[in-house]
């Protein structure tokens, strides 16, 4: 159960949806080229997709921290500034980092996230299990299967992100390759043609 809860976390929902939000951004921001008054439009409109494409993937990871920080702080009735030196503490005991790194590093060793000591507890005594049952049945060291299934979550992370990088991208070149609407190219201010009658009278 601690396997499959550890995989189904991993998949999670927010991520797959930065994917879509990753299209949207890449189509939005290539159709924008064309209105950034910029040397080089297409390089600058890239630029900002780059810088975002980052921000916008590890948003849902900064949003579930807070969300963390909250429910600590309401399970265990103590103050905004009391929940992150406590987090902080379970972090460093587990996986030896605080904040939001020690935070996303945790979810890849841990399926539950606790918000009591109690539940920290038991969330790390269901890791041990795991591990020595797998010890005995495979004959590996103590240790080698939590870092090869937070291995696999690492692995599944950085393709939901080399995804989103790929679908932005693409829906980039194909925003920029858009044709021009044409309630656009009415504004346009158009040359004057030459009616037939005139142009015979000039020949």
């Amino acid at each position: 159960i601690p396997i499959l809860g550890g995989t189904a976390r991993s998949v999670e929902l927010a991520e797959l949806i930065n994917i879509l939000l990753f299209s949207i951004l890449g189509m939005a921001l290539g159709i924008g080229v064309r209105w950034i008054p910029a040397p080089r439009p297409e390089r600058f409109s890239r630029s900002i997709l780059l810088v975002c494409i980052p921000i916008l993937f590890f948003s849902s990871a900064f949003f579930q921290y807070q969300l963390w920080l909250s429910a600590v702080q309401k399970d265990m009735g103590i103050g905004a500034s009391e929940v992150r030196v406590v987090t902080n503490q379970w972090l460093k005991q587990t996986v030896h980092q605080s904040g939001l790194i020690g935070f996303y590093t945790y979810t890849a060793y841990y399926s539950v996230l606790p918000t009591t000591p109690q539940l920290l507890q038991a969330s790390i005594q269901g890791r041990q299990r795991v591990d020595q049952l797998f010890s005995k049945v495979f004959a590996t060291p103590p240790g080698v299967t939590d870092h090869l299934l937070a291995f696999c979550v690492w692995i599944l992370r950085l393709f939901y992100l080399s995804l989103s990088v790929l679908a932005a991208l693409y829906h980039f070149q194909e925003g920029s390759a858009h044709p021009q609407p044409r309630s656009l190219l009415k504004l346009k201010p158009s040359k004057p043609r030459r009616s037939r009658k005139n142009y015979k009278k000039i020949k």
